[in-house]
């Protein structure tokens, strides 16, 4: 991929927290920016993405209800009782998932996220395992074949996701 950039924000709002960005993707020759919402858990409720490339903008809208999740308000069954979201353009969309897991040192567990594939606004369900390391990083696996080394800071917020990308701070 080429060079690219991703910034965002996480805030605290009322009943839990909002995770907000604007990602530069140079393969899709434009950018998209993400919402993604949780509770007081960590756990996602609501995830917006807006796509904006020459000649195409899209958007898409992600909820959960308890245990069901509907996608541009459409029921999808074949989601229903995941906990977890994976924007596969942004491993800044991990924290939520990172902080609500709250694994120990040497922890691990597989899940079922509620895939988002960013460049064509694909939904569908998705195994992960995830594995800490360490105080500062995690072994995250989006499928069988390889991982990808995690790098935390305060809060278990991603500061780096191996050699694909790394949180830069600003003044």
């Amino acid at each position: 991929m080429g060079e690219g950039w991703d910034r965002c924000v996480l805030v605290p709002i009322v009943g839990g927290h909002r995770l907000h960005g604007t990602a530069r993707v140079p393969d899709l020759g434009g950018s998209f920016r993400y919402e993604v919402r949780v509770d007081d858990a960590w756990q996602p409720v609501a995830v917006h993405v807006r796509l904006d490339l020459p000649g195409r903008v899209a958007e898409l809208e992600v909820s959960r209800d308890g245990d069901r999740w509907s996608v541009d308000g459409e029921h999808r069954p074949d989601l229903d009782g995941c906990l977890d979201v994976w924007l596969d353009l942004t491993p800044a969309a991990l924290t939520p998932t990172l902080r609500h897991r709250e694994l120990t040192e040497h922890g691990e567990t597989v899940y079922d996220v509620v895939l988002i594939e960013v460049a064509d606004l694909v939904v569908s369900r998705d195994t992960h395992a995830l594995a800490r390391l360490d105080a500062e990083h995690y072994l995250h696996r989006a499928d069988a074949d390889h991982g990808f080394q995690v790098h935390v800071g305060p809060k278990e917020l991603v500061v780096e996701y191996e050699d694909a990308w790394k949180a830069v701070a600003f003044a």
